[in-house]
């Protein structure tokens, strides 16, 4: 959390592909240049997907571009294993979704907003195909921790899909409505100081080797003391 991954308009340098990219170019001018034709481009430095900036957990990172090839066709055929954890408001009697069902899929496409461009919104018409199905883990007074699993990654897919549905992740500051979160609450979202999403599952076929690799992260020590304060008001 904390790390742009890309850079763009408001970030330009201090980028996690920037770090990557002179990562490589320190490693390719260490090794004989038939070696380093195997290492990643500057442009792509490795990255097959991205996390957004104040959300926590798994990445992966190829090292050559023969994985770098391998990995990107399994994210673009949706085959790698993908699942976070989010904090969810919900209000008691609330008639959301999230109360009445114990799991479900959210499907609306997704384009930018009409009026807020650097914001994503569910579009009415065309947009790109997304999917998140959810799992209730555990119900809260005012809230619920749910298993997100993409069968698209698009931008703030899962962000946009819970706040969609009535259940925003808790610490969104820009899809998230909060009202009826009670103050005690309401200050703690504001000590967390981000969106309380994880990604906790990453698996994936070594593109070498065909191994299966699965890789599993729990939430850091923060989110995991804002769940257990959601779990426990009112007790």
């Amino acid at each position: 959390a904390g790390l742009t991954v890309h850079p763009g308009a408001g970030n330009r340098g201090s980028t996690l592909v920037n770090a990557l990219a002179a990562h490589f170019q320190q490693r390719r001018a260490e090794m004989p240049e038939t070696v380093a034709k195997g290492f990643p481009a500057k442009e792509r430095a490795g990255l097959v997907h991205r996390l957004d900036r104040d959300t926590t957990g798994l990445m992966v990172v190829a090292k050559t571009v023969s994985a770098h090839n391998g990995l990107a066709v399994q994210f673009a055929k949706r085959s790698a294993e993908r699942a976070y954890l989010a904090l969810v408001f919900s209000t008691p009697r609330a008639r959301r979704i999230i109360n009445t069902q114990d799991a479900g899929s959210v499907e609306g496409n997704l384009a930018r907003h009409p009026q807020k461009r650097k914001e994503m919104s569910v579009a009415r018409e065309g947009g790109r195909r997304a999917v998140t199905n959810w799992r209730v883990l555990r119900r809260m007074p005012y809230g619920c921790l749910v298993e997100c699993r993409l069968e698209t990654g698009r931008t703030h897919q899962i962000r946009v899909h819970m706040n969609h549905i009535g259940s925003p992740v808790i610490g969104d500051r820009v899809y998230g409505d909060f009202q009826g979160l009670p103050v005690e609450l309401r200050r703690e979202q504001e000590k967390f100081g981000r969106q309380a999403l994880h990604s906790a599952v990453l698996g994936f076929i070594h593109p070498d080797t065909g191994k299966k690799m699965r890789f599993e992260s729990n939430p850091p020590a923060d989110m995991q003391r804002l769940i257990e304060v959601f779990e426990n008001y009112g007790a």
